[in-house]
């Protein structure tokens, strides 16, 4: 797979825009319900939360249990409050002394929890924490919950059976992205059935099951997330395509406790707030923005000059546009101008006149591709020839389709790296993609699948037979320089939930053939 065969599918990261019900399998219908409560704050009645400290009531649909407690009850210490341990077992345990709370009562029993949810109270009688929502909920919903949190922790591992792990995905049917996820979902189906063939991992078969939405309808894609989140059908979800970092799907799933390894999105940021059972393999724009600036300072002006930062409106634009003033403060690049303009009212002349007329030499632009093609050919109007650096997943189709005259001064920074084609794994990925049918042009989705793959069996080997999503989530979370083949070395931790923080910079080819790179993978210094 050369550059030149990944860019194109790279470019449609942008785009990556978007329940079947199902009741929990392995859980009674009680239990599945009270599950439902705890994640969604929904029941079969409508359930109301009250705030004692500052007075608010609210839907419990936006104070759900998950949300302190986290998916597997053992509570979290967020904003100087610890939120509590509510597994059974803590529970209910017997002791002498004060529980890791603090407090000093004896175990709950089911209609002591009762009381504590609906009365905020603990079996002593004390009031429980005033952040602690006190909840107005029907008895048969509130017997649900409780069945739900008497096996909470210790309830049945979703999509792990004594023969098979199943491994599912979120595609769209319909769209833009249609081709490329089912090229993604073939790929991964044989790959799986060879892995499989091979004695599997611990002796079990892994088996693919994509969930497909209908990216014409908006919420389709969360719909079908909550389907997943609320059953147990599958393990964890792998290279979802076609769902916007914005969406409401990632919510969901993050607070079901699903893991999700190599969407096929570029993340919204890569830093420690993203949700810690996602696992992204390339890097934000933010940071993309910052390998931009690193590679303007070092490889073209030496920080001499002025620079201009141009953006639209936007998350994705926005966060580029602040790690490139952010990276130029760092390495003392000035940075003269920086302008934000709504998409389909961008004046490329009236830009183009101002920053000229600051003495800008060098442009670091951030919105659709039409609006930076129009920006340089005002500014070839113009007579005037900055430097000008984008992102490829923005605006490098724009970029590939210049005639010479204008793109001589273009950088793009993109996302994905040029295979080690050397190595066993990038001879595994080859090996696959020749068992696969179709197109062969989403070759780069496929490559960001397999480097998912990879880290799914690796993050189950190292987690045992008896793996948890809980012990998954941990086991991936300690990877460093981990090798796929098909990508830069992968690493995370704790704090860091995306395996590649950096980009290529890549300059247009003036043989008219792509792109070339400009240096190896860059991370952000």
């Amino acid at each position: 797979m050369t550059l030149r065969e990944a860019l194109p599918a790279a470019l449609l990261l942008l785009a990556l825009a978007s329940p079947q019900g199902a009741d929990a399998a392995g859980l009674t219908e009680s239990q599945g319900r009270g599950k439902r409560i705890y994640l969604e704050g929904k029941g079969r009645d409508p359930i109301r939360a009250a705030l004692v400290g500052p007075g608010l009531k609210a839907r419990g649909s936006g104070f759900p249990c998950v949300n302190c407690h986290r998916p597997d009850g053992k509570g979290i210490r967020e904003g100087g409050v610890t939120s509590a341990d509510i597994t059974w077992f803590h529970l209910t345990k017997e002791t002498t002394g004060p529980r890791t709370s603090g407090r000093v009562h004896v175990p709950y029993t089911g209609d002591a929890l009762r009381n504590a949810v609906t009365g905020g109270r603990d079996p002593a009688g004390r009031e429980l924490n005033g952040a602690h929502p006190r909840f107005d909920i029907s008895p048969r919903d509130l017997d649900d919950l409780v069945a739900y949190l008497r096996i909470l922790g210790n309830e049945p591992v979703p999509g792990v059976g004594d023969a098979e792990i199943r491994v599912g995905t979120l595609l769209p049917r319909n769209g833009p992205m249609a081709e490329a996820a089912r090229e993604v979902a073939s790929f991964l189906a044989a790959y799986f059935d060879g892995l499989s063939a091979r004695g599997g991992i611990f002796a079990r078969a892994v088996r693919f099951v994509p969930s497909w939405y209908d990216a014409s309808r908006p919420g389709t894609a969360a719909e079908a997330a909550r389907g997943i989140a609320a059953g147990d059908d599958v393990f964890c979800l792998l290279a979802c395509a076609g769902v916007s970092a914005e969406d409401e799907a990632w919510g969901v799933l993050g607070r079901a406790g699903v893991p999700v390894v190599a969407p096929l999105i570029v993340p919204p940021e890569s830093g420690h707030w993203i949700d810690r059972n996602t696992f992204y393999v390339y890097g934000s724009f933010r940071d993309q923005a910052r390998v931009l600036v690193d590679y303007l300072a070092d490889d073209l002006r030496a920080g001499k000059g002025k620079v201009a930062v141009v953006a639209a409106a936007g998350k994705a634009s926005t966060g580029a546009s602040e790690g490139a003033v952010e990276q130029a403060a760092r390495r003392a690049v000035p940075v003269a101008a920086t302008e934000t303009y709504v998409p389909g009212a961008f004046d490329p002349e009236a830009s183009v006149a101002r920053l000229r007329g600051k003495g800008v030499d060098a442009v670091l632009f951030f919105g659709p591709g039409e609006d930076a093609g129009e920006f340089l050919r005002s500014a070839a109007r113009a007579g005037w020839h900055p430097h000008f650096l984008t992102s490829a997943a923005m605006a490098g189709q724009t970029m590939a389709s210049l005639g010479g005259n204008l793109s001589g001064k273009v950088a793009l920074a993109s996302p994905v790296a040029s295979p080690d084609r050397g190595s066993r794994e990038f001879a595994d990925f080859e090996d696959a993609v020749a068992k696969t049918p179709g197109s062969g042009r989403h070759r780069s989705f496929q490559a960001t699948a397999f480097a998912g793959a990879k880290l799914l069996e690796k993050g189950l080997s190292q987690a045992g037979r008896a793996a948890t999503r809980g012990a998954f989530v941990s086991e991936l979370g300690k990877l460093f320089a981990f090798r796929t083949g098909v990508t830069p070395p992968l690493s995370f931790h704790e704090n860091r939930r995306v395996g590649a923080i950096g980009a290529m910079v890549l300059r247009i080819d003036p043989a008219g053939r792509g792109f070339i790179p400009a240096g190896g993978w860059r991370e952000p210094k």
